[in-house]
């Protein structure tokens, strides 16, 4: 058995480095493509949140005559408008994929829900008549029925959906807190205690 010479041994050297550097690029090139891909995603999902804010906005807008009439008026064209713009939001919004621009999404839909809510929160929207534009039931003229849907149920708390307040310990986050609303909340608290105690008698 004969010795390896300084030749082959430096050929085997030679063959693991190459062996080495091959893996390494291998590695660089799939973390390379993995980071376009997400840098793809993070940038799709930046536009899909800005254009789903807009559609809020844009459905506002049209029901309200931006903000200007509140409770909106009984408009056909503006309802519809207005049901365009949330079933297009909701179609954006089922396409953001990353949890961090959902999160971001939320807090829009939440504002934007909060404002719909107040808008259409008036006695006249509550009945069947406001809807009833148009000189007979059948009209033409009257609010779209899945318009109306689309637009009152988007201004509903959604069922199932958690609400973070749920958690909240009152003790812990007022605790440390001074000042004149915070001693407000304080006496409701313990107005609220004294009720519970007298109801259970």
């Amino acid at each position: 058995m004969s010795c390896p010479t300084a030749f082959e041994i430096a050929k085997l050297l030679v063959s693991l480095v190459t062996v080495g550097s091959l893996i390494y690029a291998i590695k660089a090139y799939n973390a390379n493509v993995r980071k376009q891909q997400e840098d793809r995603v993070r940038d799709a999902d930046k536009e899909l949140v800005t254009q789903a804010r807009l559609s809020l906005e844009w459905a506002y807008d049209a029901l309200t005559a931006e903000g200007a009439q509140i409770p909106p008026k009984a408009d056909r064209l503006n309802w519809l408008t207005c049901a365009r713009h949330l079933l297009r939001h909701a179609e954006l919004a089922g396409q953001i994929t990353s949890q961090t621009y959902r999160t971001v999404h939320a807090e829009h839909e939440e504002f934007w829900r909060h404002r719909f809510y107040l808008a259409l929160d008036d006695i006249a929207l509550r009945m069947g008549t406001y809807y009833l534009s148009g000189p007979g039931a059948l009209s033409a003229e009257n609010i779209e029925p899945r318009s109306a849907a689309v637009v009152v149920a988007f201004s509903a708390w959604p069922a199932g959906l958690k609400d973070l307040t749920d958690s909240v310990d009152v003790g812990k986050t007022l605790h440390g807190r001074e000042g004149g609303a915070v001693r407000g909340v304080r006496h409701y608290l313990e107005a609220l205690d004294t009720a519970k105690a007298q109801r259970r008698g």
